[in-house]
């Protein structure tokens, strides 16, 4: 169960609504281990910051509609968003996204002319 994110104060603004949305039918799936939810804000690394709570209340939607350990990932643009969860001890899954690259606009004029010598500086990009 996908539920994107696009505003930076998503949680905050539905600290007390959780996942009250999600039909029970597909939470009683998450509980029985046929479902996932996952929380996609791949765009801004706000949670996990100092004076932020998503990663937090993430948690707490999790304790209040009963769903076991790991049955949440949280995709997120923090980039450290992955080891916030593991050093607070939260039971979901994080996994940090880079996504900022496809909105770069390269062109072509404007790029520095590199030509390498030897393989020292040389590196393998799959973006």
């Amino acid at each position: 169960y996908v539920i994107s994110v696009f505003n930076s104060d998503f949680f905050v603004e539905n600290k007390e609504i959780g996942f009250n949305c999600v039909s029970e039918s597909y939470l009683e799936d998450v509980r029985e281990g046929y479902a996932k939810i996952i929380l996609v804000f791949v765009y801004e690394g706000y949670s996990g910051i100092q004076n932020n709570n998503d990663l937090e209340i993430i948690e707490m939607w999790r304790i209040k509609s009963n769903l076991p350990v790991d049955s949440i990932y949280y995709i997120s643009g923090n980039l450290l968003c992955n080891d916030l969860v593991k050093q607070r001890k939260l039971g979901y899954q994080a996994r940090p996204v880079h996504y900022f690259e496809p909105w770069n606009k390269y062109v072509s004029d404007t790029c520095v002319d590199f030509k390498p010598i030897d393989d020292k500086y040389l590196f393998l990009s799959y973006f």
